[in-house]
């Protein structure tokens, strides 16, 4: 059985807007935990390392620093996360890795809200995008069947300004009056 916690999943296809609305909500205050496949692929170019994104073996690494950091937060506090393990499993079956089974038997924690941002109108690859426009829409898909799959109930994000993106996800997610002050107008 998953133990319950009080955690918050950004998610959505890349490009759609995910890191910048969870540093955002992070600038508010809130406890965040950043995207840990940026983290990997930033560790690496720092030592002047490539980072092939498309092996079992990174995909599997990514999937225990997930679980790994999940680790590090109480179930009870309120934490906004960058992804969470479920968005390993759809990067799997996009890449025909098949690793469902193993990723989902791992699964330890539920979460209280699952928020899925709708794409931008503009596809913006960046450094640590590998995805095409395509391929991003048929993970965006991957991503949601996943979630529901496992029983979560997804929150979609309408696309507008990320103070309003911040506002919506607060409210949803019924986050301190304290915080809904700073993001709004």
């Amino acid at each position: 059985m998953l133990k319950k916690t009080n955690w918050i999943i950004i998610t959505g296809e890349p490009r759609s807007g995910k890191t910048k609305l969870v540093e955002h909500l992070a600038f508010c205050g809130l406890r965040t935990c950043p995207e840990v496949s940026r983290i990997l692929i930033d560790d690496a170019m720092s030592r002047g390392e490539e980072s092939n994104i498309f092996t079992i073996e990174y995909e599997k690494k990514l999937f225990r620093e997930k679980l790994q950091a999940e680790e590090r937060f109480n179930p009870s506090e309120t934490v906004i996360w960058d992804r969470s393990p479920i968005d390993s499993v759809a990067f799997s079956e996009l890449y025909h890795k098949r690793l469902e089974g193993e990723f989902i038997s791992q699964l330890k924690y539920q979460y209280k809200c699952v928020f899925y941002l709708c794409s931008l109108p503009r596809f913006l690859p960046d450094y640590a995008t590998a995805e095409t426009e395509q391929s991003s829409r048929s993970l965006g898909n991957s991503i949601k069947k996943y979630y529901r799959r496992l029983g979560y109930v997804i929150t979609e994000v309408p696309v507008m300004d990320i103070r309003g993106r911040a506002k919506f996800v607060m409210e949803r997610a019924q986050i301190s009056e304290n915080c809904r002050y700073r993001v709004a107008d």
